[in-house]
């Protein structure tokens, strides 16, 4: 049986980090807000409404991560060693999402997208035969202890994941999926080409 000492100190890490999640989402909050307020009134904010609810959304256990690629100031950069569908939904009223200030909702047909991801997720050309063809993008672990270096990273992730849903250009990075949960949200994850080549090449 554990000690008086041990079930002190299991919950008062339970309580802490019951605690670091109120702060967390607090913060995720307050990204959100500015955000928000950061694209009211542009063009770009039901453009990329309208193009992330038609891209296809993993949960975390659906992928598989390896090798760290990059780092940055708020984010770490891996390769998608598997991709597993736990779950594809076949009704429209949990795949539909409503887009902000709008009474128009869209239906995600995202089913063969995910299944074509699963199956080629690693590439099947002669001279790349069996390298991974995604890399996953989230938060990283240092970022999350400080709440002035998580909003700016749920910010910078959440711009990004607009910018890069409405852009379309062979020098810009194609963003696949997203995470399926909350974009403010401490485990949020976007989906990326894998990248071999650099422009120095």
């Amino acid at each position: 049986m554990p000690s008086k000492a041990a079930l002190a100190a299991a919950h008062a890490a339970k309580d802490k980090g019951s605690q670091n999640d109120a702060v967390l989402k607090k913060c995720g909050d307050h990204a959100r807000r500015k955000v928000d307020e950061l694209f009211q009134g542009t063009g770009i904010e039901l453009e990329s409404s309208r193009l992330i609810a038609n891209t296809p959304k993993f949960d975390k256990k659906e992928l598989r991560v390896g090798r760290v690629l990059g780092r940055g100031a708020f984010g770490v950069v891996r390769e998608v060693s598997g991709i597993t569908i736990e779950h594809v939904s076949t009704h429209k009223s949990d795949r539909t999402i409503r887009v902000r200030d709008s009474d128009e909702d869209i239906y995600s047909e995202d089913t063969e997208d995910k299944q074509y991801m699963s199956a080629n997720y690693l590439r099947k050309e002669k001279n790349h035969k069996g390298e991974a063809r995604y890399a996953v993008k989230q938060v990283c672990a240092d970022a999350k202890t400080d709440p002035a270096k998580f909003i700016q990273a749920l910010m910078d992730f959440s711009v990004e994941t607009r910018f890069l849903s409405v852009l379309q250009h062979p020098g810009i990075i194609n963003m696949r999926a997203i995470s399926s949960g909350d974009p403010f949200d401490k485990d949020y994850f976007i989906v990326l080409d894998r990248l071999y080549d650099t422009l120095e090449k």
